[in-house]
């Protein structure tokens, strides 16, 4: 059980990993050593028996138990001093507390490499509008996950035109990418571009990777800024994304998966106040709404842009947490 002596520290270099020790109970060990003993109850619930981590270990510890587990929903405990951080724990009786998946999954510990801190709410007139406080665009690693199905870790990045502007360049003049954004151009046209989207504060542009390669450009924007407000009820907190990818050796289902899931994710851990994510993918291309529709996204109804016919489509954060559950 959790004691004064728990662990605070992984040995290094060591994955978490799963080990069975009957039927129905198993182990979680890094190395050597151990670090929590379930017993399964069912299929989709497990009972935690021991824990001997503590601090922001428990975060990769319940992180791993839930990866390795894609169909557990749920841990339990009779165990108060397990429930840590408390207010992710739900109290189900006197002697039992409950850990749910899509409780977990809005931890940001286990993915957000900053602590979340949301902007005050404060209401401000802007460009003739009112709307939120915004917080500065980020730089540098903002998320990081594992992708089981691929043994590759996933990371956002927040672009940098000295480290990016390359990539963007030969990915905008990539004849494919470019049927759909028609952002051709030179060099000293595309950093314009970035420096312009930069500057605005309801951008955050994004770079995605697979261990360490960029391979796709994403704009998150906050939709009640953006040219796509006056087409829907949009409120003060939902956000908004464009996405190209730009690496051909990185397309497909199973990539988007990863991608695609780790992008909302991110978006919804990082300010806490988010509901709902929209898209608006042209009208005709019908890819990208069947990745989004897989992926919890609805599709509302078609409207004219003045530049395109699109596609509004919108994801609820609750469908998000307890139906994608990113397993």
């Amino acid at each position: 059980m959790l004691g004064n002596q728990a662990l605070e520290t992984l040995p290094v270099g060591q994955p978490i990993q799963l080990l069975s020790q009957s039927a129905q109970q198993f182990q979680l060990v890094c190395g050597d050593v151990p670090l929590a003993q379930l017993q399964s109850l069912n299929a989709q619930q497990a009972q935690l028996l021991s824990l001997s981590v503590s601090g922001d270990l428990l975060a990769q510890v319940f992180e791993a138990a839930f990866r390795l587990l894609p169909e557990l929903q749920s841990v339990v405990t009779e165990q108060q001093a397990f429930c840590q951080p408390s207010g992710y724990w739900q109290k189900q009786s006197e002697q039992t507390w409950v850990l749910w998946r899509g409780a977990f999954l809005q931890w940001p510990k286990p993915w957000l490499s900053n602590d979340v801190s949301s902007t005050p709410h404060l209401m401000q007139l802007v460009n003739g509008q009112y709307r939120p406080m915004r917080p500065a665009p980020q730089t540098g690693v903002l998320y990081q996950r594992y992708i089981p199905w691929l043994d590759a870790h996933l990371t956002l990045v927040g672009l940098s035109i000295e480290q990016h502007l390359d990539c963007f360049h030969r990915w905008q003049n990539n004849q494919r990418v470019a049927a759909f954004w028609q952002e051709q151009g030179s060099k000293e046209q595309h950093q314009a571009y970035l420096l312009k989207a930069l500057a605005d504060d309801k951008n955050q542009l994004l770079i995605v990777q697979l261990n360490g390669e960029p391979f796709a450009y994403v704009e998150a924007y906050w939709a009640k800024e953006d040219r796509i407000a006056p087409y829907y009820d949009a409120q003060p907190y939902d956000r908004g994304i464009h996405m190209l990818v730009g690496e051909q050796h990185h397309r497909g289902p199973h990539k988007v998966k990863a991608w695609l899931a780790s992008i909302c994710h991110y978006l919804y851990l990082s300010d806490p106040r988010t509901q709902r994510i929209v898209s608006e993918p042209r009208a005709d291309n019908q890819v990208m709404q069947n990745y989004l529709q897989q992926h919890g996204f609805a599709k509302l109804n078609e409207f004219m842009f003045p530049h395109k016919k699109a596609a509004l489509m919108w994801q609820q954060r609750d469908a998000f947490f307890q139906l994608l559950a990113l397993s």
